[in-house]
């Protein structure tokens, strides 16, 4: 890490999490244009979702949606890292010894998507921190750059030690802190870890027909990264439910979740800056590290090859789940938080 730009994270100054007026309206009547009908049949097509369910949350979205308490009452602050605009929420938990734990959320996500559970992980007896990555309401920088400002806030914060969890592009950069801080990083959580076969030949012959539809998989995701990110909200939207496993978008707390997730980070963001994150993470995977590993893997994320993982790192515990996409803060909110407090509880 470079000592000039680690030398100090500024003090945190509290903020509010609301939408500028000005970017509502920009949102809303971007929503409504005449065009908008021709994007959602195109969104539709790109993304393999819903027309007329795409076409409803379009609506919904751009009439009614009214940002939650739950998004504003979040204890919001701003300061600067290693150079580094950070927005971030910060709440400590009233149990003593509290583990730090530090949440990355995922390209659909925003702060909003894990910084929402900080109440229950703080009963569960963490500190919770929990960043907008660059392009969603921080400042573009490369992965690098952002975790070098993460690991500087962090000791800022106060801790020394900590833990990180990552969902999608979240656990990506996760990967990366690690090889960035690893000497402070406890352990990961994370929904994927991209290890695959090199050129030599016999470790391809190996493969099994899992392992090769997995990386058929992978094939498919880089597809996506080099040419189909989305470049609009309602591409936003619509890349956003196509990674939903089955979810009940009829269920009000889902909707809302999501929505408002994909508000903060189109009030806020930079679409190109979200894309070249994410394509550069997805591509150029993070060094490896000896970081204690927790993978908990999901079928609509990024595949993972156990074996391959297992070279590189030094995974601690691998769980496949059956169903699921890349979003379980918005997707299965109950569920991560089960797999987060079990995963404190081998750190204590």
């Amino acid at each position: 890490m470079n000592a000039h730009l680690a030398s100090r994270c500024s003090e945190p100054e509290p903020t509010r999490l609301r939408i500028p007026e000005a970017a509502w309206t920009r949102l809303r009547s971007h929503l409504g244009q005449p065009g908008v009908t021709q994007q959602v049949w195109d969104a539709s097509f790109a993304y393999g979702v819903s027309c007329d369910e795409l076409a409803e949350l379009i609506d919904y979205w751009r009439d009614e949606l009214e940002l939650p308490a739950r998004l504003l009452e979040l204890p919001c602050f701003d300061a600067h890292a290693a150079g580094q605009h950070l927005r971030f929420v910060s709440a400590r938990s009233a149990r003593p010894a509290a583990l730090p734990l530090l949440l990355l959320h995922g390209y659909s996500g925003s702060l909003f998507e894990l910084g929402a559970l900080a109440p229950a992980l703080n009963d569960a007896g963490y500190d919770v921190v929990s960043p907008a990555l660059p392009g969603f309401g921080s400042a573009e920088a490369s992965a690098t750059a952002f975790a070098e400002a993460c690991a500087e806030l962090m000791r800022g914060l106060g801790y020394e030690r900590y833990a990180v969890h990552g969902s999608d592009l979240g656990a990506s950069l996760a990967l990366e802190l690690a090889a960035v801080d690893g000497a402070h990083v406890a352990a990961l959580h994370v929904s994927h870890v991209p290890a695959y076969p090199g050129r030599d030949p016999m470790e391809v012959a190996s493969l099994t027909a899992e392992e090769k539809s997995r990386l058929a998989r992978l094939s498919e995701l880089h597809e996506l990264l080099h040419f189909h990110l989305p470049e609009s909200p309602v591409e936003e939207l619509a890349f956003a439910v196509s990674r939903l496993d089955d979810a009940d978008l009829a269920s009000p707390r889902l909707r809302e979740d999501l929505l408002t997730s994909l508000t903060f980070t189109c009030a806020f963001g930079s679409s190109s800056g979200r894309a070249a994150l994410y394509r550069a993470s997805g591509l150029t995977p993070a060094s490896p590290s000896s970081v204690p590993t927790a993978v908990e893997e999901r079928p609509l994320g990024a595949p993972s090859l156990r074996r391959f993982a297992e070279r590189q790192r030094r995974i601690v515990e691998w769980r496949e789940h059956d169903s699921g996409g890349p979003a379980p803060g918005f997707e299965d909110p109950e569920g991560l938080l089960q797999a987060l407090t079990r995963f404190g509880e081998r750190l204590r």
